[in-house]
C-alpha cells in the first residue's frame, strides 16, 4: 500500500512539474517570442515609434490588440503584415498582433510599451526591420 502511495505521489509530482513547465511556456508573457531567433526573408527601413495602453493612443479597448490578444512585451502594430508575422528590430524579435491608424499605411511600425514614459523615451526612429 505504501509503495502504491509513493508511486502515485512521484507520478503526481512529475505530472505537476510537466504541467507547470507547459503552462509557463505557453502563457504569453512575450519572452519566448521576444528572444527567439527568426529566419530573415526581407529587410526594409521604416519609421519605428512606440505606444502604450492608453485610450488616447489606442481605441476603447487599450489592453486588447486588433488580433484579440492581450498586449504584452514583444507586440507590434503594423498595417501591412499578417498577424503572427515575426520581425526583428535592433536585435529583438517582435510579433505583429496589432494595427495602426490607416493614415500610416505601411510606412510605420509601432512597438507596444508598458508605460507612456517608455514610449516617449523611445521616440521616433528610422530603423532596419528584418521580416521572416
Amino acid at each position: 500500500m505504501f509503495k502504491l502511495f509513493l508511486k502515485g505521489l512521484l507520478a503526481g509530482s512529475v505530472l505537476t512539474l510537466i504541467i507547470t513547465f507547459l503552462i509557463s511556456w505557453l502563457i504569453p508573457t512575450g519572452e519566448y517570442i521576444y528572444k527567439r531567433p527568426i529566419e530573415i526573408e526581407k529587410t526594409v527601413y521604416k519609421i519605428v515609434t512606440a505606444y502604450s495602453s492608453t485610450v488616447d493612443q489606442t481605441d476603447s479597448s487599450p489592453f486588447t490588440t486588433a488580433s484579440n490578444q492581450k498586449v504584452r512585451k514583444g507586440i507590434v502594430a503594423y498595417n501591412c503584415a499578417d498577424f503572427g508575422t515575426k520581425i526583428k528590430i535592433e536585435g529583438r524579435v517582435y510579433e505583429v498582433q496589432d494595427r495602426m491608424n490607416k493614415r500610416f499605411g505601411c510606412s510605420r511600425v509601432d512597438i507596444w510599451m508598458k508605460t507612456r514614459e517608455e514610449a516617449k523615451e523611445w521616440g521616433k526612429q528610422e530603423l532596419e526591420i528584418l521580416f521572416n
